[in-house]
């Protein structure tokens, strides 16, 4: 295969991304928060008062890249900092606003989930799909072969 002809992966999925996060963002609009701030929202709530260190590790991020993605979720009252297992540490706490953002978000996320199920052409389709993002999110943890 000419690869210098070939379409470039990094191109091609980050295109992707800015479709899917925009598609999803348009389906959620109404609960006044973006996607990626409903992932961490629902991160905070899985993990149960996780670490900076702990969400950054579920959700992939860098932690300066999540501390800034976080503050407009302080500031809007669905997430507040609170002490941490040692003195150091802090723990994210969802309140109850932002357990009621992620309610209210919820059957709106879904209906997008069977939108982009649809698209891809089936449940066997979409996991497919999945399996190979997942393939290649782990390049990054495996190194470029």
């Amino acid at each position: 295969m000419d690869y210098a002809t070939f379409p470039c992966f990094c191109f091609c999925s980050r295109r992707t991304a800015n479709v899917v996060t925009t598609y999803y963002d348009a389906a959620i609009k109404s609960t006044g928060i973006t996607t990626p701030q409903l992932a961490l929202l629902t991160g905070i709530r899985k993990l149960e008062a996780p670490s900076i260190s702990q969400l950054a590790q579920e959700v992939r991020l860098q932690k300066s890249t999540l501390t800034r993605n976080l503050r407009p979720l302080i500031a809007a009252g669905y997430v507040i900092v609170g002490a941490g297992k040692n003195r150091r540490d802090v723990a994210l706490l969802l309140t109850p606003e932002g357990d009621a953002v992620i309610e209210r978000a919820k059957p709106l996320w879904l209906q997008a989930q069977r939108d982009m199920v649809a698209a891809l052409g089936g449940e066997d389709a979409a996991r497919q799909f999945l399996g190979f993002i997942e393939r290649i999110q782990n390049l990054n943890q495996e190194g470029a072969t």
